[in-house]
């Protein structure tokens, strides 16, 4: 990979994983706001749309964090396998660098001996240049001496014996000279020679140390190329854990806003707490008897209200005081026509002293859906639309749970 394209490599992932994490983000549901009792059922909507959102956006982020942690996992592999190569490589680097120094070692040596060859030669050559020199005096005498030898012989004083005796005497001195001349003629011939076989050597050794730098420098660039690749996985590596951690951030938002929700849905699913003091009263009138206020009927039966008795004209509609489910819709012994909805939580409401039913039993009912009707009947025994509010078997007072503006003082 060029250089080039390895120093952009990490700002181009870089950037890709905080896309990513930034869409992530951006999916994060805003603050929760504050329950509007007025709207549960839009409230309720927008909750579960945000659930399934966050949801979904947390099954992505996983799906992402895992694949970012399967390439982590690729990456140390290959970081493993690498760090071998490089290992066997950095072992070969070493075994060439030691050939070449035994074969460095050994070109000096053989330098050495071509020095001392060389040193050997002129030695000779000097003594032989000495001899040659000598030679030549002696036979430049002795050539002398012999042109003019038949006047020796005339008017020497000595006799022609003794002449003959010392041309023997010089001659064998010329060849004594001559052999030592050609002894050291031939040991020159010889150190060439050995000269000659030791240049040659010195260069097969330089050869083998050039081819050996060669294959060095050829392990240096595979290690170089390694040691970049290695550098490579490891940025990339490091990215991958980057954005892990940066998810796992984004997921851990994520299930904060999804537990807030789960939270406001379970708040939502109590909307009747919520709703207390704002509940709309099933019919509009003024309270005739209030919850715990001693009443007598009219068959002079005393007893304590659980609930609140409405005024109410003839005839008309009886609502619903919040959304629930009908589990009672029928004629009840000491109220008369009676509903009873259950609102969730133990809550549920009472509404008797009805002339028509207009609901079933297991029905589910909106808030301030018609559920009965008012007639002249169903107030014989006592008068007003009875209103009850229980927390499972406990009477609650309904005028801390419904809107008074509905209820106007007699």
């Amino acid at each position: 990979m060029p250089a080039t394209m390895n120093r952009l490599l990490p700002a181009i992932f870089s950037s890709s994983i905080c896309a990513f994490i930034a869409a992530a983000l951006i999916l994060l549901p805003v603050q929760a706001k504050a329950i509007d009792p007025g709207n549960l059922k839009a409230e309720k909507r927008a909750v579960r749309q945000n659930l399934q959102q966050n949801l979904a956006n947390i099954n992505l982020l996983q799906q992402a964090i895992d694949q970012q942690q399967e390439k982590i996992n690729t990456g140390e592999h290959k970081e493993r396998d690498l760090l071998g190569e490089l290992e066997i490589l950095d072992r070969n680097i070493q075994q060439q660098q030691s050939k070449i120094a035994i074969l460095e070692k050994q070109l000096s040596q053989q330098q050495n001996l071509i020095h001392k060859k060389e040193g050997e030669i002129g030695r000779i050559n000097i003594k032989k240049k000495t001899v040659l020199e000598h030679l030549q005096k002696r036979l430049k005498t002795y050539y002398t001496r012999d042109k003019i030898g038949v006047a020796n012989i005339a008017f020497s004083t000595e006799t022609f014996p003794e002449l003959l005796s010392f041309h023997d005497a010089f001659s064998q001195l010329l060849t004594y000279d001559e052999a030592i001349i050609n002894t050291y003629r031939a040991t020159i011939g010889e150190l060439q020679d050995s000269l000659t076989l030791l240049d040659r050597e010195k260069g097969v050794l330089a050869s083998f140390i050039s081819e050996a730098h060669t294959e060095q420098e050829g392990l240096d660039r595979a290690l170089n190329d390694q040691l970049q690749l290695l550098n490579q996985i490891r940025t990339q590596k490091k990215l991958h854990e980057q954005a892990v951690t940066e998810m796992d951030k984004a997921a851990r938002s994520l299930t904060a806003s999804l537990n807030t929700l789960e939270k406001k849905s379970r708040l939502l699913e109590q909307g009747f707490l919520l709703n207390k003091g704002q509940l709309a009263p099933p019919v509009t009138g003024p309270v005739l008897v209030d919850f715990g206020e001693e009443k007598e009927n009219r068959l002079g039966i005393r007893s304590t209200s659980t609930g609140i008795s409405i005024q109410a004209r003839n005839g008309i509609a009886v609502k619903s005081i919040f959304e629930g489910t009908v589990i009672f819709a029928a004629y009840l012994r000491g109220y008369g026509n009676t509903v009873i909805i259950d609102h969730g939580h133990s809550y549920s409401s009472l509404v008797s002293r009805i002339e028509k039913i207009l609901v079933k039993k297991g029905q589910r009912v909106s808030t301030g859906q018609t559920i009965a009707r008012t007639g002249p009947t169903a107030t014989l025994m006592e008068d007003g639309v009875l209103v009850e509010i229980r927390k499972g078997q406990t009477p609650l007072a309904p005028l801390a749970w419904l809107d008074h503006k509905h209820l106007p003082k007699p």
